[in-house]
């Protein structure tokens, strides 16, 4: 029988350059001892790094790709649901602003296409048209 190897991962950040290394890493040194593997993300994959939308992307991959990984949510991960799932106006804009100046939501737009350069209010208002669909999908569907 052949023991199956747990890696975790966390903290990310939007820096999904780190995270291919990681993950290139992790497949290499699987392969060479022979062993199954999966991935357990523990949260904090977007924000303040220049690249979430890829980080999601690599994300999604794995979850595809090995069996039984998974995704556990961070409070970054939490917050951008949180902001998407709010109904009271006042409140979004709150929160919203809150993640773009205190939490690196600023670097998340910018990595999913967003140009702050001629941005009202009301553009950024609309964030849950910026944000990959598939993204949120993985996001509702993790861990807590």
């Amino acid at each position: 029988m052949t023991s199956t190897h747990t890696f975790a991962i966390g903290d990310v950040h939007g820096r999904a350059d780190l995270l291919r290394s990681l993950l290139d890493g992790i497949s290499d040194r699987a392969g060479r001892i022979g062993c199954a593997h999966r991935i357990v993300f523990l949260g904090d994959i977007i924000d303040r790094g220049p690249n979430s939308r890829e980080a999601m992307n690599l994300v999604s991959s794995t979850l595809k790709e090995i069996p039984d990984s998974r995704l556990v949510l961070g409070n970054h991960d939490s917050f951008i649901l949180r902001i998407l799932d709010e109904q009271d106006s006042g409140r979004k804009q709150a929160l919203l602003l809150h993640w773009i100046a205190k939490m690196g939501g600023r670097a998340t737009l910018v990595s999913y296409g967003f140009d702050f350069s001629n941005a009202d209010l009301d553009r950024i208002l609309d964030v849950v048209d910026v944000v990959d669909v598939d993204h949120v999908a993985i996001l509702r569907g993790a861990e807590e």
